[in-house]
This record gives structure tokens, sequence and C-alpha cells, in this order.
């Protein structure tokens, strides 16, 4: 119920062939083993927006998948430092509003006083600039 999601979401799947595997001179004996041959990943904004695709099929599957994640996590990162901005109708619903938009508790007053007005954030999509409410 409280919970935000998440700005990305990638969804991915990898493949493997199983090899046969000489084991000697153990007890446990090892006859076959996994090895990875291609990957999928798709990269989804909390819009919905896909951000990007990969397909790869060879050698070297998992260390070129964890390369291409590597990637998108800059790329991830550096969306998410463009932050869109609220609207002037966003800043005033925030100035009016007293309870959290979340979990519907009245704000409280700052302990010294001097600030005056009420404790509270303006919580925003960072992504789409939609407003959300005072959390």
């Amino acid at each position: 119920k409280n919970q935000m999601p998440a700005p990305y979401v990638i969804y991915a799947d990898t493949e493997s062939i199983v090899k046969r595997v000489d084991s000697t001179g153990s007890n446990t004996m090892q006859t076959s083993k996994h090895v990875a041959c291609s990957f999928s990943f798709v990269v989804v904004r909390s819009d919905g927006k896909v951000t990007s695709r990969q397909l790869y099929r060879g050698e070297d599957a998992m260390t070129i998948f964890f390369e291409r994640l590597q990637h998108e996590l800059e790329n991830i990162r550096d969306d998410l430092k463009h932050v869109k901005p609220m609207t002037h109708c966003d800043w005033n619903a925030h100035a009016v509003a007293d309870e959290c938009w979340i979990c519907n508790g009245r704000f409280v007053a700052y302990k010294d006083g001097d600030q005056g007005g009420l404790w509270k954030v303006r919580d925003h999509d960072h992504i789409t600039g939609r407003y959300r409410g005072a959390a």
C-alpha cells in the first residue's frame, strides 16, 4: 500500500548449454556443467518507456551480460540526474497540504518554532515530473 514503484526495472533471461565434463579423483563425480550461451534483457522506466533492449549469443555470455548491465546502470544514473521540475500548481498544492499523501498522518510543526509552517517534503516523480503530494 505505502510503496513507490521503482524508477527502472530490468527484465532479464539467460540460456545455457549443458556440457559434459570429465571428473576424476573425487568422491563426488561431476558429469556435466551449465555454460551460459546467450542472454536478453529489457530496461523499462516507471512511465512504461522501454529505454534499452539487449540480445547476445556467443562466447563469454555472462561476462558481456554484466558489462552491458553496468553500462545500463550508468545510463540510468545519468537519466536520474535530470529531474523534471514541479509546476506552479504543484507548488501551491504542496503549500496548502496538511497531511501526508502516503500515510494520511498530520504534519508536525518545527521543534524550534522559528521556521513557521509545517515540516514536509515535496514528493514528485523525477522522471515524469508528476507531483504525488506532500509527504
